[in-house]
């Protein structure tokens, strides 16, 4: 999925490249085509075309490449694909604006260091959410309860836990409910066939899972190392003997 995501980003990057820098498409060129006609006067456009086509070629070609690394090889990859693909459209944009020939005058000057800030800031924010939601959850089994730590963590008490099972599959998913979902990475709340909305901590699409069974609900967890996983269900079981449900 993550290739094919890749295949048709690069395809419409260099399609829109091509259609800008060779085709003299202006109108796909972002805020040129809604300027007054008076106001594209002053836009070097044959400068602007160029550069716009060559970064188009050069994200299309890093989104494929990340793409095909983060699915070969290394799975968290792709975040950081998609955050520095996102920086360089950014950067596009910033870049861009060397090409208006007219001086800007204070108030748009203003107007564009505000936009970089905000934009870098939500850049930044998005990326920590990344990093950290890559993070492997912390799970603490005590008598009073499962603690499960890290992004969409939650504390299950005893009282409500009526199961603990060691599945080599889990129900299709449905969709997503409220968290991440990159990749082999599902973290949060989801919806999955046949079980209705409950709580995922996955790093693996392959076996085992860890199934927790409460009273209202359910929650799923698995390593991308089995040894870990099978080792947190034995200490599970050690506390949490299956117990039938109501």
């Amino acid at each position: 999925m993550v290739i094919i995501t890749g295949i048709l980003v690069f395809v419409t990057m260099v399609a829109i490249g091509a259609a800008v820098k060779y085709g003299k498409q202006y109108w796909l060129i972002a805020g040129y085509n809604t300027l007054p006609k008076e106001k594209q006067k002053e836009v070097d456009i044959e400068g602007l075309a160029g550069f716009m086509g060559n970064c188009a070629f050069i994200l299309g070609a890093f989104f494929l490449a990340g793409s095909v690394a983060s699915s070969l090889w290394y799975a968290k990859l792709f975040p950081a694909v998609i955050l520095v693909y996102t920086g360089g459209v950014f950067y596009m944009a910033i870049r861009a604006q060397r090409f208006v020939r007219r001086e800007k005058t204070k108030g748009e000057k203003r107007a564009s260091t505000f936009s970089m800030a905000a934009t870098l800031l939500i850049l930044c924010g998005v990326g920590a959410v990344i990093i950290y939601g890559q993070a492997s959850p912390q799970v603490e089994v005590k008598a009073e309860g499962i603690v499960i730590g890290g992004l969409y963590g939650t504390t299950i008490p005893a009282e409500k836990i009526r199961e603990v099972s060691l599945e080599n599959e889990i129900p299709r998913i449905i969709y997503r409910n409220n968290g991440l979902g990159y990749g082999e990475i599902k973290k949060g709340y989801f919806t999955l066939e046949g079980l209705g909305r409950g709580r995922l901590y996955l790093e693996s699409r392959e076996g085992p899972y860890i199934f927790i069974q409460t009273a209202e609900s359910y929650a799923i967890i698995n390593f991308k190392d089995r040894a870990r996983t099978e080792a947190l269900y034995e200490s599970m079981a050690e506390v949490y003997p299956a117990v039938p449900g109501p």
